[in-house]
This record gives C-alpha cells, structure tokens and sequence, in this order.
C-alpha cells in the first residue's frame, strides 16, 4: 500500500489562503495541512517543512499539525523549530495501548486482575509520549 503524495499536495494549505482565512476568522491556532495526514499508514508521511515555513511566516498566530500519528520524528523536530506548538499523535498512543495490551494478555491468559496486567500497557504508552515530547522539544518545560 502507498500513500499518493501528489494527490495530497491537492490538499495542502497554502500561505495565502493561510493568511485569508486566519485574517478573516481572527483564530488563534491554525491546522495546517503539510502532509500530516489522520491515523496510521503503512508507509511513512511526509510533510512539507519549506511550506509549513511559509505559512509560518504569513501569520501571527499558533500552528498545530494534526494528524501526527505514523509521521517520522526528524519531521516533528524541524516543526517545533519552525514554530508548531501542538502536534496530535493520540493514534501512536492508541496503537501502543493495542499492541501492547494485546501482548500482556497472551503472556497471562488466566490473569484478571486489571491492576496487574495494566502496568506494562501504561509504559508502552508513556514510552511513546516520552519520545514525542522529546522530538517536540518540550521536554523539561513544564512549569510545575
């Protein structure tokens, strides 16, 4: 399976149409479209960082990427350089939930007791949003 790229250029924001709709609407958070696409795939995304930094250039206001899940993480890295300050991957999260729960449950096929067979799916899970928020470069922010 493959992900037709230049069908989903179609698709794509543009500095603009960007700039119109964000002055037209006065939102403070704009989802760009750059070859973020929902769910998972069996091929990797691919997003368009030189148009993500255009449209970065053509607003002032915040730009989130949905559609996160699947994408490789050099892509996340540059995003948050440019200046992208949400990016949803809740299909990673789910995904890794699934697999790894999946797993426990074959590993112990006579266990019930949910608070012994969760802990390990929880991990799988944090593991995913650690790496995240590391390729984010949010780590360490938190104002606590």
């Amino acid at each position: 399976e493959t992900i037709d790229f230049e069908e989903i250029k179609k698709t794509f924001s543009t500095p603009g149409g960007t700039k119109s709709f964000v002055d037209a609407t006065g939102i403070d958070t704009f989802a760009a479209a750059v070859g973020n696409l929902h769910g998972k795939y069996p091929v990797p995304k691919e997003l368009d960082l030189e148009l993500l930094q255009l449209i970065r250039d053509s607003i002032d206001c915040q730009i989130s990427l949905h559609g996160g899940s699947g994408t490789p993480l050099h892509y996340f890295e540059e995003a948050a350089r440019i200046g992208v300050s949400k990016i949803n991957i809740n299909s990673d999260m789910r995904f890794a939930f699934r697999k790894e729960l999946e797993k426990v449950l074959a590993e112990n096929p006579d266990e019930y007791a949910v608070v012994k067979l969760m802990p390990q799916v929880y991990g799988a899970v944090q593991t995913v949003v650690e790496e995240k928020i590391n390729a984010f470069g949010s780590a360490g922010k938190a104002v606590i």
